[in-house]
């Protein structure tokens, strides 16, 4: 398992609330909150991809629940532009790390 695993739990977790808003697509919604679904579709997904293919099963399931009670803790404490940002930015460090 490597070090880094926790910060794409981060990611997971401070991407869900905008990655999930797809299902809720609304006609009239913001051009604002289609860049954040568009920014955290990719975050989320990438996410996700990486835990499984970095670590064995049981890693990535663990790393995926700690990522949703992070999800289930920060839905209605931050808001989504400091979610996304926190999250990007640990997916920044996550690659400077695989690439170190």
């Amino acid at each position: 398992m490597e070090d880094r695993t926790f910060l794409l739990c981060i990611v997971l977790g401070l991407s869900w609330k905008d990655f999930s808003a797809t299902w809720r697509l609304a006609d009239s919604m913001a051009p604002s909150a289609t860049i954040r679904m568009t920014i955290a579709s990719a975050l989320f997904l990438t996410s996700v991809g990486l835990m499984f293919t970095i670590a064995d099963l049981w890693i990535g399931l663990a790393t995926a629940f700690l990522g949703t009670m992070l999800a289930l803790l920060a839905w209605q404490r931050m808001g989504s532009n400091i979610a996304l940002l926190t999250a990007a930015a640990s997916f920044a460090v996550y690659l400077d790390g695989m690439t170190s």
